[in-house]
Order: structure tokens, then sequence, then C-alpha cells
């Protein structure tokens, strides 16, 4: 094994650390292979049989091998990098699958690089191709938005695996994890119609998003099914949240709010504040997504909670799968392109009659 010595710096002064650098020879000495089996095994290209592939990575593991992943790009392997695309690394949901990518993707030996768009669609297939120019084996695709033909056309010609998330890639014939928004959206506001609330509004930010419009759907439902009126308000900031409030606040009809996402709950919580209004006894409200706060508010906020670390999780380990067996994530069934995951209804004291001090910790699943 080479000896190497690496400098850093401590301190005022520098002090030399000696370190073992394992190479790729001393892995296939150590395991009993040829350095052309080894690297197979460890690059995930080619052809090597169980008991071996086991024997070198055993003996990469115990030797803390570590691959120079440049050198394995250059010559066409795998770079240990996988990308993923999200909107917005401030949304909380997409934040929070990230982190839970990353981890799967330290568990693979993987770099995780992330590229937003800023919450602009159309910088989406810009995002992918320069992900693809710095040679990711992979990509996660946060994308809340309806396929265009254009980014369905880049799917489905990528040559690397995708696994989507919070929408369906479907129609690129690429999987995705999600959640069944519709039926979630139906289970809240059934839960605002049992507690008695007879005109429920549902309150939208962005009404043209994929998740938004199943929300929707699941709302108007549920709505249709009791025999009530749906109602829709499009809410883009915290002034066109206060208008909403002080439009419906005559005190004559209990009124409640299926709002669709947590950036709308904060609109509509300071628009609360302002105009001196508190939940339950103002309005009620239910959001799509529990954030850090919500449940320690002056009234805290019932929500609809999806499992991001479960979601991230899934999408990278399925990610990883793909890369390992060499197919481009494209090739299962239609039936077996989208995994649902369960959404919480998680109740709290905004969204009943007479809040509790135990309703904090009450939750059912939709």
């Amino acid at each position: 094994m080479a000896r190497e010595v690496g400098m850093v710096s401590a301190s005022d002064r520098n002090v030399s650390i000696p370190f073992d650098v394992a190479k790729l020879e001393d892995v296939a000495r150590k395991a009993g292979v040829s350095n052309a089996t080894a690297s197979r095994a460890l690059s995930g290209a080619g052809k090597v049989s169980d008991t071996a592939r086991r024997r070198i990575l055993e003996a990469a593991k115990q030797l803390s091998y570590t691959p120079n992943r440049s050198a394995q790009a250059l010559k066409g392997g795998r770079s240990g990098m996988i990308g993923m695309v999200v909107p917005n690394l401030s949304d909380l949901f997409f934040a929070s699958c990230v982190n839970a990518v990353e981890a799967v993707a330290m568990r693979n030996s993987s770099l995780l690089v992330v590229a937003a768009t800023h919450d602009r669609a159309d910088r989406t297939v810009d995002a992918m191709k320069r992900l693809l120019d710095h040679r990711v084996d992979g990509l996660v695709l946060g994308c809340s938005e309806y396929l265009t033909p254009l980014l369905t056309r880049t799917l489905r010609a990528l040559p690397v695996p995708v696994v989507g998330i919070d929408a369906p890639l479907t129609k690129a014939g690429r999987p995705s994890v999600l959640i069944d928004n519709s039926a979630a959206a139906q289970r809240a506001t059934e839960h605002l119609i049992a507690n008695g609330y007879q005109r429920i509004i549902s309150v939208q930010v962005e009404p043209t998003l994929y998740t938004m419009k199943e929300r929707q759907l699941g709302y108007e439902r549920a709505m249709r099914d009791a025999g009530l009126t749906p109602e829709t308000r499009h809410v883009p900031d915290a002034t066109a949240a206060q208008a909403l409030l002080r439009d419906h606040q005559d005190g004559r009809t209990r009124r409640a709010f299926l709002v669709g996402n947590e950036l709308g709950a904060r609109y509509m919580i300071g628009a609360a504040k302002q105009l001196s209004l508190s939940m339950p006894k103002d309005f009620a409200m239910v959001s799509f997504d529990d954030f850090e706060l919500a449940g320690f508010l002056e009234t805290p906020l019932t929500v609809i909670s999806q499992p991001t670390t479960l979601i991230g999780e899934a999408a990278a380990t399925k990610l990883f799968r793909h890369m390992l067996h060499g197919t481009a994530a494209n090739s299962d069934s239609e039936g077996e392109l989208e995994t649902i995951l369960e959404a919480s209804l998680v109740i709290r004291g905004s969204s009943i009659c007479r809040p509790s001090p135990h309703d904090s910790r009450r939750s059912t699943h939709t």
C-alpha cells in the first residue's frame, strides 16, 4: 500500500499528518482478483460474480478504499455523483427531500449535486442538462408542474436513470414517488365538515401546479358529497390573504379554509394577526405541509403532513437500484411507475370547535 503525506494547517503552523491511501491494486490483491475485475465491481460496470463482488467490496471497506472519480469519469465509468433538481431550496418540502436523498447518496458513497430552478418551470430542462454536463450518474427530479411536451421528450432521451418526486413522470416513462394529494385534501375537507363547518374555502397560492390541482379535486369531491358548494380563492401574497379574511369576518357563518401549502398558511396566519382574528373563534383552517412552528402557534395548526423523509429516501433508493442494474429507470410497467406513500392528517386546535390540550397529539392517516 502506498503511503503519502498530506499537509494541513493547524493554528498558525503546518503539521504533517501521514495517511494511507489504498489503490485499486491493493483492493484487488486483498480480494484475490485481477485489477480489471476489482474495477468492474467497484464501478458497477460489467459483470462480476456475486461471490467475487462481495469479496471486493469487503476488501475495499477494510482498506478504506476511495475510487478516483475523475479517472472513472474520463474512462466513461461512473462519476460517483447524482443530481437533484428542485424548484426552490427555501421550500420546506423540497429542502427536507434533499436532505433525505443526500443521506441515501452518502450511504452509497456518492455526492449529491443540487440545482434549483427558482420556481421557473422553463429552467427545469436547462438544470438537468447542466447536471449531465457534470457527468452525474442519475437524477432525482422535484417537479410540481405538469409535464410539458419538451420536458417529456427530454426525460425520455436522458441517458441516465431519473426518478421524480411530487408529480408523476408517467408520460415520460419514468418512475415517481408521490402522495395521493386528492385523497389527502378530501380527508381534510371531510374533517372540517364533521366539525360543523358549512362554508369551506379552498385557498390556492399556485393553482396551476399538478399538486394543487389534485388537492383541489379532493376538496371539491368532499364538498359535493356533503351537498355543499365549493369556493376557491387565489391568494398569491399576504395582501390577498388579508383581503380574503376581511371579506369573511361578519361572524354570521362558521367559515373554514383549506390551504394548499405551507406558504399559503403563513400568509393566512400573518393576515389574521394583522386583523386581530383568531382560530377557531373567527375561522378554522387546515393546511398542507407541517412546518416547524405549526404546533406551537397560539392556536396550533391542523395540517396534512407529508412524509418528506420517506419520499426522498424512496426516490433515492429507487434511483440507486436502477443505477446498479444499469437500467434507465424507464423499463418498469406503467402500473409500477408510481410509488404512493401515505400522508397524515394531524388534528390540532385550528380546525375543531373546542380545542383541548390533547388536540395537538391527535392524528389520523389519509
